[in-house]
């Protein structure tokens, strides 16, 4: 379990979605270094568009790790990724996900 200064709710318009300031803010809030926060601040506001577009209702994603690409660069990498779809929204359907994604034991 994470340190309270550790985690940081930074709330956003639902209407306008996951902004780049958005991810900006929250990680100058936690004090990330600032050569993760430039990739970050790129790659993390694509979520919205998977979670807008597809139905989801969650969106977990921890851990975020980085690695270097192939010029050096920081790429985010996810390590667990945790979803939840609104079964009554068919746009969830057009990820064609195998049924067995959603057996619940």
């Amino acid at each position: 379990m994470l340190d309270k200064s550790q985690v940081v709710q930074i709330p956003f318009d639902p209407l306008t979605g996951l902004k780049a300031f958005v991810v900006a803010n929250a990680l100058s809030t936690l004090g990330a270094p600032k050569q993760l926060i430039s990739p970050l601040v790129q790659q993390l506001p694509k979520l919205w568009e998977l979670y807008h577009g597809f139905g989801m209702t969650t969106l977990e994603l921890n851990p975020i790790r980085m690695r270097e690409d192939s010029k050096g660069r920081l790429t985010p990498i996810a390590c667990d990724f945790k979803w939840g779809f609104d079964r009554d929204d068919p746009r969830w359907q057009r990820l064609n996900l195998p049924p067995h994604l959603f057996a619940v034991d």
